[in-house]
């Protein structure tokens, strides 16, 4: 009886030991998702300074725009609608209608489908209007893309080169692209993610962010190049080294392929998207000849007039790119070879955003637009100007602050006025 009864005892003992808390078993197994979520809640907060400096510029003049519209002493009000309404122009009121109305021509294939799609799904929360919902698209993706970049340059470089390649970002003169109700930042937000996916060997995740990059514009179709290069340099460059893994860089490719489908069964032509660039007057070219060809017509061209003025101002933003691209193959700036996959990524993105000059005058209209996708360009501007031992180039490349904040904000006000800036 003493026996059982202890036997008893004991059974109950276990049977009554209280079982780990549920909440203290999740907490013990999710450190590393919790030190995940502080790195990216910093990597947010590190990108806001940027973030607001630029969009306090965008707001100011937006706000101080009218000034150039509105006759001297006018005694004319404007609703403040007007403000939103000033950043509707150009390539901004082709996707909203597009979103509105879909695909009704087939030169409007030129605009890949993701934003317009998202601005249609958003206007169901901004009262109908989608051009509204892309401002709000755009800006968060902004905001995000920001944060994305920092923690990738953390990662791999340092918080202080983090913090001034954000600063060289948004001050660049075709920067408030990236706040208005374009693609943009919503390409630039995938392709970094896509980016870091690919460094941190995310290859599902990776080709997913690819493929919504490849609906969002022509040039995400690029990021398979990328794609490769970081899987055969984790892996080795070996067939019997593959897994099942290597199938997700086909994701990337299916984004254009779906958007192709599309065009093939609405007007009868998988490739609607390349052809309508004739539409809209460009071209295939080899990249560089443009920029030769611009600089050409610049010395022979009168000095002042309003194809003159905007060719220099294009050729000295794609000038300034093209060289920072240059440095990171080229020079003491160069990326060393376990982060070659930065100066691949700038170098791809800078020779395809040259492949479609303008046919007559302006060649290089929304070059410097385009040119944003080459972002680790600006990776080399930060290490230009961390640069110790070239204390004259560093003394040179110190007014781009504001030269860069003088002409984003004198392309800004072009835009907000309606003249061609786009």
């Amino acid at each position: 009886m003493g026996e059982s009864s202890s036997s008893d005892q004991s059974s109950a003992t276990r049977v009554a030991a209280p079982s780990p808390s549920p909440v203290r078993a999740l907490s013990a197994m999710t450190p590393g998702r919790a030190t995940a979520l502080q790195s990216w809640l910093t990597a947010l907060r590190e990108a806001l300074p940027a973030y607001l400096l630029s969009h306090a510029l965008f707001v100011t003049l937006t706000y101080l725009a009218p000034l150039f519209t509105l006759p001297d002493f006018s005694a004319q009000a404007l609703p403040p609608s007007s403000l939103v309404h000033s950043w509707q122009h150009w390539d901004a009121a082709h996707y909203a209608s597009i979103a509105r109305s879909g695909y009704v021509q087939w030169w409007q294939t030129a605009f890949f489908p993701l934003f317009p799609l998202l601005e249609q799904f958003g206007s169901l929360a901004t009262l109908g209007s989608t051009h509204v919902a892309g401002l709000l698209i755009a800006n968060l993706a902004d905001l995000a893309l920001l944060a994305v970049l920092y923690r990738l340059l953390t990662e791999d470089f340092s918080a202080a080169l983090a913090r001034r390649t954000l600063l060289c970002l948004v001050l660049f003169p075709s920067a408030f692209f990236l706040a208005a109700a374009y693609p943009e930042s919503l390409f630039l937000l995938l392709s970094l993610l896509c980016f870091y996916c690919l460094r941190h060997q995310r290859w599902w995740l990776a080709g997913l962010c690819g493929l919504l990059a490849a609906l969002t514009r022509p040039s995400g179709l690029l990021l398979i190049v990328l794609f490769v290069s970081e899987y055969g340099r984790r892996r080795g460059w070996r067939l019997r080294r593959l897994g099942p893994s290597a199938l997700a860089a086909g994701l990337i490719p299916l984004g254009t392929a779906l958007f192709a489908l599309y065009c093939l069964l609405r007007f009868d032509d998988p490739l609607a998207f390349s052809h309508a660039q004739v539409r809209w007057n460009r071209y295939l070219d080899l990249p560089g000849l443009s920029v030769l060809h611009t600089a050409v017509l610049l010395l022979k061209g009168p000095l002042v007039s309003f194809t003159t003025l905007h060719e220099a101002f294009d050729l000295v933003c794609v000038l300034f790119m093209l060289v920072l691209v240059a440095l990171a193959w080229v020079g003491p700036w160069r990326f060393p070879p376990a982060l070659r996959g930065y100066a691949l990524y700038a170098l791809l993105f800078g020779l395809f955003a040259l492949l479609w000059p303008m046919r007559d005058g302006d060649a290089l209209n929304a070059f410097p637009r385009y040119l944003l996708e080459a972002t680790p360009a600006f990776v080399v501007l930060g290490l230009l100007l961390e640069g110790e031992g070239w204390p004259r180039l560093r003394a040179l490349l110190g007014c781009y602050p504001v030269c860069a904040t003088a002409l984003l904000s004198f392309a800004l006000l072009q835009f907000l006025t309606g003249h061609w800036m786009v």
